[in-house]
């Protein structure tokens, strides 16, 4: 209930959020998408020879990537790239294709995650694996890590140097995604009873979620022409943005409501999965035995998810997982708290923007 009251008080001071959602809108509607991933692709494009096979590869890569694409999200890494341009008082189309980029590759790292983790929906939906086959699937995905660096290096808007950058940061970023991919994959699919530590957790949440805030930082600042202390702070804070936003995540995986409940398919999914949370491990500290268990099982069975979740509840480990959260953007915010801007309302909205990351319902 405190919680929920705190959340309620939060969202009553946020009216710039309804601004910044008509930007995003504006931003999906400006095809900027479609610049770095044809919708359809085109017999005409030079890398094309006159007898290939474009019309297969619409079918194979563009419309799989466009029906999860177009099924909606958060889109909260382009909003967080126009709220820095909003600190330099900066028009948010010079961050377009910045923006385009950072969110086809995180829908692209969820068209393999729910393979790898053996989703059934997203976002209302089958996942995409389950729709149009595995096989597609991962050759779609894996051709959208790369499609943006192939335009950014063929863009005439930027120059060689500008470009290396760009290409340095997002393969670095790619790079650490992966390990933290690796380390949520093995800690809940091997069959030792190795539970990871809670840092252990925060680097793994850092690297999977917050390599993509932190690279949507870092592209923003290089294209705006911004000096490496600035970049670096609003990255570092980016990236613990991305720590708690996971926090939050696996919150409402375990207590979102019907809401959750229809994006994700079910409550508890990361129960199911044997997935070990910043919930799960403090509350495997508080009462291992029969939470071990059952998340050991890998159950489909509601009954036990729920059992679980009730055990969860018990050892008061969502009200210590959302505590975190809130610390930790209060830290990270002092890698930004000194640094000056030009317009300040910018900077007191960007750290209400990373609270309201973690107070979200869905």
């Amino acid at each position: 209930m405190l919680i929920r009251n705190l959340r309620r008080s939060f969202f009553s001071k946020l009216e710039f959020m309804t601004q910044l959602k008509a930007d995003v809108k504006k931003f999906e509607s400006s095809l900027y998408f479609e610049k770095i991933l044809p919708r359809v692709f085109n017999q005409n494009d030079p890398q094309f020879s006159k007898n290939d096979d474009v019309e297969t590869l619409t079918r194979s890569i563009s419309n799989p990537i466009y029906d999860l694409l177009d099924r909606g999200g958060k889109r909260w890494r382009p909003a967080l790239c126009f709220m820095i341009a909003d600190l330099f008082n900066r028009n948010h189309k010079e961050l377009y294709e910045v923006a385009a980029l950072v969110e086809l590759i995180h829908n692209a790292t969820l068209v393999v995650d729910d393979i790898e983790d053996d989703s059934v929906v997203r976002r209302n939906d089958k996942c995409i694996h389950i729709k149009y086959g595995v096989d597609v699937a991962v050759n779609a995905g894996n051709y959208v890590y790369f499609a943006p660096l192939h335009y950014f290096l063929n863009s005439a808007n930027y120059s060689d140097q500008k470009k290396m950058k760009i290409l340095a940061i997002c393969l670095n970023n790619m790079r650490v995604v992966h390990f933290g991919q690796a380390w949520d994959i093995y800690w809940h699919k091997q069959n030792s009873d190795i539970i990871p530590t809670e840092e252990q957790y925060l680097k793994m949440a850092q690297y999977k979620t917050g390599a993509l805030s932190c690279m949507a930082a870092q592209l923003s600042c290089i294209v705006l022409d911004k000096n490496e202390k600035v970049g670096e702070a609003l990255a570092k804070f980016a990236a613990q943005i991305g720590i708690a936003f996971q926090i939050q995540d696996d919150i409402l995986n375990l207590n979102g409501g019907e809401k959750y409940k229809k994006t994700k398919g079910y409550l508890g999914e990361d129960i199911h999965e044997g997935k070990f949370s910043l919930i799960v491990i403090h509350s495997l500290k508080q009462k291992k035995g029969r939470l071990f268990d059952i998340l050991k099982s890998r159950t489909e069975d509601q009954e036990l998810i729920n059992e679980a979740i009730s055990i969860i509840k018990q050892t008061g480990s969502l009200e210590y997982a959302h505590k975190r959260s809130l610390e930790i953007i209060e830290e990270a915010w002092k890698e930004v708290e000194n640094l000056e801007f030009d317009c300040p309302e910018a900077k007191a909205r960007l750290k209400d923007f990373a609270k309201y990351l973690i107070e979200r319902d869905s």
